[in-house]
């Protein structure tokens, strides 16, 4: 499983959002060329190297990323990465049909990273409350993100039921992490959590003024797979 494999210390984090990359490599130095052949006909990525090939062994999927995420820009190839993003539209069946088809169809190990928006959760409303329109504006974020989320337990529930794993990221003061639907999902199927500093994992400013000045922000994780948080529970002194 997921777990099983060793988890890489955090890396490339950036301001917009939280990325890890897991990394173990599987060697076919021995494969021939019809091996190989019949692996890349499946979907297999093979590198060009023929001293060093590899297989896919496992897959993260990306719930409501980037199109440019880190995860996918920095996986080994021994990593296939599916991104569902966030120009996707998620809460539309035709879309999330053709997500359950690759999972179904995927033989090794999944993790389920959900990186949906947290805007509506965001601590800037408390503060912002009694600005005209704030109170509407949230309350569209929020309904928006309910729709996310119920695709994203549809999917997550599959991810599980194969004996994958999840994971979720938000800021550690994001409100959604208190809405029901949220705990009764991390109670339901006993996800861990873990907060911790981006500046502990190396988040520096890349603003023309501040650049290269280390940059605190706390974030939290819940997920099914616990060697996740024992490698980026860290805090900044």
């Amino acid at each position: 499983s997921v777990s099983s494999h060793k988890a890489g210390k955090a890396m490339n984090l950036t301001h917009g959002g939280l990325y890890i990359v897991l990394y173990t490599h599987t060697i076919f130095d021995k494969a021939d060329d019809k091996l190989r052949a019949a692996l890349r006909d499946f979907g297999f990525p093979i590198e060009s190297n023929p001293h060093h090939r590899q297989i896919v062994t496992r897959t993260i999927i990306e719930f409501c990323c980037s199109p440019t995420s880190k995860i996918g820009c920095a996986a080994p190839p021994d990593c296939r990465v599916l991104r569902m993003t966030i120009k996707q539209d998620v809460t539309q069946q035709h879309n999330l049909d053709a997500l359950i088809a690759k999972i179904e169809a995927t033989k090794h190990p999944i993790l389920l990273w959900a990186a949906i928006p947290c805007t509506g959760g965001s601590p800037w409303f408390r503060v912002m409350k009694n600005q005209p329109g704030a109170a509407k504006k949230q309350q569209t974020h929020v309904e928006t993100m309910h729709q996310i989320w119920a695709a994203f337990e549809s999917i997550a529930s599959l991810v599980l039921a194969r004996g994958g794993h999840v994971c979720i990221e938000w800021p550690h003061q994001c409100d959604y992490w208190k809405l029901p639907m949220v705990t009764t999902f991390l109670s339901k199927y006993g996800l861990s959590t873990s907060t911790f500093d981006g500046c502990a994992h190396g988040l520096k400013s890349i603003a023309r003024k501040t650049f290269g000045i280390a940059i605190r922000k706390p974030w939290r994780i819940a997920t099914t797979c616990p060697p996740l948080c024992d490698a980026l529970s860290a805090k900044c002194d």
